[in-house]
């Protein structure tokens, strides 16, 4: 169960956490072993996590089995593979009463405990979303973060072995923390992004969904509606790259792409690069419950270009007319309208 150090080598964070507490119940745990587990119950907040459901379970098995939990105590279990481990006949392993607790008997423990853990199982399922101008950022338990735009939702899954987030709409910008032991992915309509220890956004769109790196790298694919899972050979993206993917399977060329322009809502603002102002008030609109509406035709392809704080809609309609002669006529509490300055 255990290496020179103590440590366990059992494939699960939940089977790790359950040998601890075995080993700590039976009353001969060493010092040794105490300083490995604070060591182990330190290195990743999920080994607390599961630990504390390891108690749980135990507890609810104190309640219906006491004695199988008294003769466990009483036994001196040996975990080291070394004098005090294993008998070399791998029979079982001896008891300070001369007595052996048979490897069968403490498999059929373990089976026993991790079906009691079924119920208790450490998965965590919350959905979020935001109201229209507002952001959220949201803290995940693996120390990975999800900052989310405005009128954006999402749900998040975590369990033992799996990261996962389904953007049901909007956008989202994600910083992963590693895991090589549970991947993290990223599902949005018809595609998955999978993370490899990265800084990415993701925004949704009813015609596609954008994907652009800042860090690292991830992998996108599309899924097979029927399969739900990936059907296509994934594209590599890399820092200051991104692509799109389209409902009717379509996945672009990666190019790449204005960091200070796409991700400038993350600190607060927008920032516009020789964009149509039709443009510019379609992305203005995302956060405002108002309408911005261009009276004359001729200036929805007027360029605009320039760095807006996201709370201050009027130093962007003041820029408006300052640099545009642009007449801002505010008819009521939810319609804005921009016209020509008329000729003098």
């Amino acid at each position: 169960m255990f290496d020179d150090l103590h440590q366990p080598t059992l494939p699960s964070v939940r089977d790790q956490a359950m040998a601890w507490k075995v080993r700590l119940q039976s009353g001969h745990a060493t010092p040794t072993d105490r300083l490995q587990f604070e060591q182990w119950i330190s290195a990743d907040p999920m080994h607390q996590q599961e630990f504390e459901q390891a108690v749980e379970v135990w507890d609810k098995l104190d309640h219906v089995s006491p004695l199988l939990v008294k003769e466990l105590a009483e036994a001196d279990i040996y975990w080291s593979q070394h004098g005090d481990g294993p008998s070399t006949d791998s029979v079982g392993w001896k008891t300070h009463g001369g007595h052996v607790v048979s490897v069968m008997g403490f498999a059929a423990l373990m089976i026993g405990l991790l079906l009691w853990w079924q119920p208790f199982s450490l998965v965590v399922h919350e959905s979020y979303q935001t109201a229209k101008g507002e952001q959220r950022t949201i803290h995940l338990a693996d120390g990975s973060t999800i900052l989310m735009n405005t009128d954006s939702q999402l749900s998040v899954r975590l369990s033992t072995d799996e990261r996962r987030v389904t953007l049901k709409r909007g956008e989202a910008l994600f910083t992963v923390a590693h895991d090589s032991q549970r991947p993290f992915d990223v599902y949005v309509a018809n595609g998955v992004i999978h993370d490899i220890g990265t800084e990415f956004l993701v925004r949704q769109s009813s015609v596609k969904v954008n994907v652009a790196v800042l860090e690292g790298e991830v992998e996108v694919a599309l899924i097979h509606a029927e399969q739900s899972r990936a059907g296509t050979h994934p594209t590599v993206l890399r820092q200051g790259e991104h692509l799109f993917y389209t409902a009717q399977g379509r996945l672009s060329a990666v190019e790449p792409f204005n960091e200070k322009a796409t991700a400038a809502w993350a600190k607060g603002k927008l920032v516009f690069v020789e964009k149509s102002l039709k443009d510019v008030l379609k992305e203005w609109s995302r956060y405002r419950a108002d309408e911005i509406r261009i009276d004359d035709p001729k200036l929805r392809d007027l360029p605009i270009s320039g760095a807006f704080h996201l709370d201050n809609i009027k130093g962007f309609l003041q820029a408006l007319e300052d640099t545009f002669s642009i007449r801002v006529v505010s008819r009521n509490e939810n319609l804005i309208l921009l016209a020509r300055q008329p000729h003098i």
